[in-house]
């Protein structure tokens, strides 16, 4: 099974309907809502396959530079939206999704694409 942690502060209901969806591909979907919730999980995780991050999260570009330095091959999504980029990130993204707010059911097949590619 592939652990994916996700630091996005934006729509629980919908990472909690994609979580469902990625159990069926054997992919473990980790919610955390701030980079001190993801300190405190990763404490808790094993292996991980795949970070995720919400560029509009507080310092999560700056977790996201540790835990690339930390776990050699990690492979990090950035989330960026119209005003978020991921700036000072960007060197550590292994690809970017567009937010879209709302995000739709429609959006769940767009990340589940986007973590299955990372995660293989």
């Amino acid at each position: 099974m592939s652990t994916v942690l996700v630091v996005d502060n934006a729509d629980v209901a919908f990472l909690f309907a994609l979580a469902v969806r990625l159990m069926s591909f054997e992919i473990s979907l980790i919610p955390a809502d701030s980079v001190e919730q993801a300190h405190l999980l990763r404490e808790h995780i094993g292996l991980l396959d795949l970070l995720i991050i919400n560029c509009s999260v507080p310092r999560v570009c700056s977790f996201a530079m540790v835990m690339a330095r930390r776990i050699p091959g990690l492979k990090i999504l950035g989330v960026t939206s119209q005003s978020r980029h991921c700036g000072s990130c960007r060197k550590f993204l292994s690809a970017a999704l567009r937010d879209h707010r709302p995000r739709q059911d429609d959006d769940i097949q767009q990340w589940i694409g986007a973590i299955q590619s990372l995660v293989r």
